[in-house]
């Protein structure tokens, strides 16, 4: 069986596509040599930002995310240990071997130091580099700009990924109606989720269906 959405092969008692997160209700069966004709494939999740901005992510790609990478940057940074992270090894390397030599420097000429008060400047511009590709990295990160091993730019948390032409719903619209019309479930129809809502509605008139009847006993009583 198969994913209408992606093309992906799913498993019978699938609920989701494990691939693209489609509802499997529309899956097909049919040979696997077949499905490139048969289904047309997605071809990318998009990512939107809440600046209105778009991006798009391959389908299956697990995007890194950004407030790990700016962690481990800000105390890791000098280690290179945010480029490890996002699949950069050689960036990571480099950043490592010019602390080891700053290190490695520094300790050679600690003596002269103490003795002398003098030290070499190779060990001053190694960290001055250091601290230089650090803070620029931070700032990469923090604005948006840092990519990973593929290109691809960091994922926060407040930003979520859609399939392709899905119109996704607006939080406020949908927190609005909750709060004023939720009563009348309008937020869950708002959603799309018209089974639950008519549920809702059900029980809400019902309930004040049978409040009032209990009410108008009271009184009589």
């Amino acid at each position: 069986m198969f994913c209408v959405n992606c093309g992906k092969e799913v498993q019978e008692a699938a609920a989701f596509c494990a691939s693209c997160g489609a509802k499997v209700g529309g899956a097909v069966k049919q040979d696997a040599a077949h499905v490139s004709t048969a289904v047309k494939p997605a071809t990318k999740l998009i990512r939107k930002i809440e600046n209105g901005k778009t991006f798009g992510y391959p389908i299956g790609y697990t995007p890194k995310n950004k407030l790990k990478a700016f962690l481990l940057c800000i105390l890791f940074g000098l280690f290179g240990m945010h480029h490890f992270y996002v699949g950069k090894k050689l960036d990571g390397i480099f950043r490592c071997v010019l602390l080891f030599f700053f290190i490695l420097l520094s300790a050679w000429d600690l003596p002269r130091f103490l003795v002398l008060g003098t030290i070499i400047n190779v060990s001053i511009l190694l960290l001055l580099g250091c601290l230089v590709l650090w803070v620029f990295d931070i700032a990469k990160i923090h604005n948006g700009t840092f990519t990973d091993k593929k290109g691809f730019p960091l994922c926060s948390q407040r930003e979520l990924k859609y399939p392709e032409g899905y119109t996704s719903k607006n939080k406020l619209t949908a927190l609005l109606l909750c709060v004023f019309l939720g009563w009348l479930a309008a937020h869950r129809f708002y959603m799309g989720k018209t089974k639950s809502g008519v549920f809702m509605f059900i029980v809400s008139i019902s309930t004040i269906f049978f409040l009032r009847i209990l009410v108008a006993l009271y009184i009589l009583i």
